[in-house]
């Protein structure tokens, strides 16, 4: 008679083991690794712009309504004073991975370093 229990406690092992493999492995006092969030970076083919203020949208998102379109990036940027590049800009986490349009505005510290 207890041969027929053995088969019973194999599969309440094999159960056990498969709930077991289940978990994440992550306690709830374990603090998950933030999100790595995506960069850009920018140089302006058609005269690039020193000190010249920049933003990230959505193509299609811009294409659609530049007026109510948000700006991707994390924080205010201007292109760098003396190379007009814009290196490593963070975006937003839910930003995606493109297609993205760049605006480029001229302020009135903008330099046209082709001129």
């Amino acid at each position: 008679m207890r041969v027929h229990f053995i088969p019973q406690l194999l599969w309440v092992f094999l159960l056990s083991l498969l709930l077991t493999a289940c978990g994440r492995g992550v306690s709830p006092t374990t603090p998950l690794e933030p999100e790595e969030a995506a960069t850009i970076s920018v140089f302006g083919i058609d005269g690039p712009m020193a000190a010249a203020d920049i933003a990230v949208y959505h193509l299609q998102d811009y294409l659609t309504d530049s007026d109510t379109d948000d700006n991707l990036l994390v924080a205010d940027i201007t292109s760098d004073a003396v190379t007009a590049l814009a290196d490593n800009l963070e975006l937003t986490l839910d930003a995606g991975t493109g297609p993205f349009m760049v605006v480029v505005t001229a302020n009135d510290n903008t330099i046209d370093l082709t001129t």
